[in-house]
């Protein structure tokens, strides 16, 4: 995998990410150009209308409060925030493309892959050519024999040579050749020597040679070793001081070297050095994807929680402003029968600081919601002057209904264990410490190698072959053959350094199982606390919604009696509006925690990242789009071939 790669892929995958939910329509617009757009898509609308949902009659009362409430909050900076609406796959997106925990996640397959090249390249042959030229003084004083000059003659013969006949080789020949008597033939006594080209400075002999050198690493631990060197050597020789050669310089030798470590020895088999640093990095590779995967999670999750604070203020803040409207709107009301005497200085008083308590109330959510609106922009915003520059609003969000999914604890816990990262990962830990451990105990075994060798070589010392070509052509049939065979055994005395490093291994084995058994235990309470605080969650929204009409409904009652006339204490009105308040905080609280708690039940499981792309699909090309990226392997860390299945055929 490439860097430019990853990127790609990476934001491949984003374009799928949608905000984990239960709900079939949950679903993120664009961007609307007012506080009240977001039309409901026709037929022949655009791409991007075509994919955006219509704005929900919720999401619209929310910013029709909280909007121009914001936009007459004018002091100091935040007068000049500027306003960006952010749907939770905005979030999530911008979120992953900023952190730089994924970055760095993301380069760990490259350098996993990068290890796993450098293994590899153990088994890749290594070449090794050499090209030489020497240069030899070398003077010759050996006599080599003698000869006799005689003079080519016509006429009768006296000393005949007769050579094979035309019908014999099949070629032309000399027949017969006639030299003088004896008494007329000259000899020659002094020595033949050696003698150096003519064309260079006396005495120096000049050696070229080009060798060839290849060395095979081998599955199970053999080495093979061949090696080709070709020389060119034109020897000369020296005859009544003239300067002849043969004209054939070429000599070739092949030399074959093949190491074998013995069956049931240190270096043979699957745990030989060479296939063990193979099978060590690609369980690497392997460890690297959850590795990612786990911060994937991890971030995601942590964005998601953001986004629904994000939400979960917003709604305070409309409910603290929709308050402080109510107040307002009541306190003409009391000052009216204050100065008609109906009601005592004391009721007046109370109005008057029920108005300055809701406005504070409506103070504070306001700065809640500009804390958590720069919390979530420090996460998924990448210029540091733009946080604090602008105001995020939650667009295309839902809550959860009177409907809710009823999972099984024993289906949670399941998947859990099958799907969690940072368990996969401690499992990919231990499956690495027991090869370190079948590594460690070979290490121990004796070392026992078997080294055969054998050379063909050609010789130039005189003379070799006319041509490069026929000295490859002869190889078959060389000069001289060698071979040899060894034994060897190497004994470190005592094997301490391997009996310490099996002692290790073994040591390693037992806490990689203790750590996934740890690291198991923590998944299974997280499932259980998820499960848990999931239903919890659902049980407060049934509550906060019974307790909610209530509340109204008493609240009804006191406020008409208070229009029809009727006596009523300030005291016993603002009783009943706060608990109206309180009942509506407490349903905005538990409908958000139902989403919090879907995301972390989500999260314990470890398919968060898996769930995204299909959770906000609402129509059938969005799940063709889904399935067919999953199809192309295009969503690695997003989407598994069951979910990509599931979606297809939904």
């Amino acid at each position: 995998m490439r860097a430019a790669g990853f990127t790609a892929g990476f934001a491949l995958c984003l374009t799928a990410v949608a905000v984990v939910s239960f709900a079939a329509d949950e679903t993120a617009p664009p961007q609307p150009a007012s506080p009240a757009g977001g039309a409901t898509p026709e037929r022949g609308a655009s791409l991007p209308e075509m994919l955006a949902p219509p704005l929900t009659e919720r999401e619209e009362k929310l910013r029709a409060l909280v909007q121009p409430r914001i936009a007459g909050d004018a002091q100091g900076a935040v007068a000049r925030r500027t306003w960006r609406y952010v749907s939770a796959t905005d979030a999530v997106m911008l979120g992953l493309k900023k952190n730089l925990s994924i970055r760095l996640a993301g380069r760990q397959p490259l350098l996993v892959e990068a290890a796993l090249l450098e293994a590899r390249a153990v088994f890749d042959p290594v070449v090794q050519v050499t090209v030489s030229q020497s240069e030899t003084n070398q003077f010759g004083r050996s006599m080599t024999g003698q000869i006799t000059r005689m003079t080519f003659v016509q006429g009768a013969c006296q000393g005949i040579i007769t050579s094979p006949t035309a019908a014999t080789n099949n070629k032309p020949d000399v027949t017969q050749i006639c030299f003088s008597v004896p008494g007329s033939s000259t000899t020659l006594n002094g020595p033949i020597r050696a003698a150096p080209d003519p064309d260079s400075q006396p005495g120096i002999n000049r050696v070229k040679t080009a060798t060839v050198d290849v060395t095979q690493q081998l599955p199970w631990g053999p080495v093979l070793r061949l090696s080709e060197s070709t020389t060119y050597n034109k020897s000369f020789y020296s005859v009544g001081g003239q300067s002849y050669t043969y004209e054939a310089p070429w000599a070739s030798s092949v030399f074959a070297q093949l190491s074998l470590p013995l069956p049931g020895t240190k270096g043979f088999g699957e745990f030989a050095p060479g296939d063990y640093a193979i099978k060590l990095v690609e369980k690497s590779t392997e460890r690297a994807f959850w590795d990612v995967k786990s911060v994937i999670n991890s971030i995601l999750l942590q964005i998601d929680l953001a986004y629904w604070d994000l939400v979960e203020s917003a709604e305070s803040l409309a409910a603290t402003t929709e308050n402080r409207k109510l107040v307002e709107s009541l306190a003409p009301s009391f000052e009216r029968l204050f100065k008609q005497e109906v009601i005592s200085q004391f009721d007046k008083s109370q109005g008057d600081a029920e108005l300055a308590r809701a406005r504070v109330e409506e103070e504070l959510a306001l700065r809640n919601y500009y804390t958590v609106s720069t919390t979530l922009s420090a996460l998924i915003e990448d210029d540091p002057a733009k946080i604090a520059d602008q105001i995020l609003f939650p667009a295309g969000f839902s809550v959860p209904g009177a409907e809710f999914p009823q999972p099984r604890l024993d289906d949670i816990q399941q998947m859990s264990l099958s799907h969690r990262p940072e368990l996969m990962s401690r499992k990919v830990d231990s499956e690495l410490s027991k090869m370190g451990a079948r590594f460690a105990e070979q290490g121990i075994k004796p070392d026992v190698s078997a080294n055969l060798s054998g050379t063909y070589s050609q010789s130039a010392s005189t003379y070799g072959y006319k041509t490069l070509s026929q000295s490859f052509n002869h190889l078959g049939q060389p000069d001289s053959k060698s071979f040899s065979r060894s034994l060897t055994y190497v004994n470190p005395v005592g094997r301490r350094a391997a009996h310490a490093a099996l002692s290790t291994a073994n040591t390693n084995v037992t806490a990689s199982e203790y750590a996934a058994r740890i690291t198991a235990n923590d998944v299974i309470r997280e499932a259980n606390d998820a499960y848990a605080a999931y239903f919890s969650s659902v049980s407060r929204v049934q509550e906060a919604q019974e307790a909610l009409k209530l509340s109204e409904f008493a609240y009804q009652l006191v406020d008409r009696k208070f229009h029809i006339g009727e006596f009523v204490s300030q005291v016993e009105l603002n009783r009943n509006r706060r608990d109206v308040l309180a009942a509506r905080l407490a349903v905005i609280n538990a409908q958000i925690d139902v989403r919090r708690a879907q995301s972390r039940l989500l999260g314990a499981q470890g398919v968060i990242a898996d769930r995204y792309p299909g959770m906000r699909a609402f129509n059938d090309f969005e799940r063709h789009r889904i399935a067919t990226l999953g199809a192309n392997k295009a969503l690695k860390f997003f989407l598994t071939d069951a979910i990509a299945r599931a979606a297809e055929q939904q």
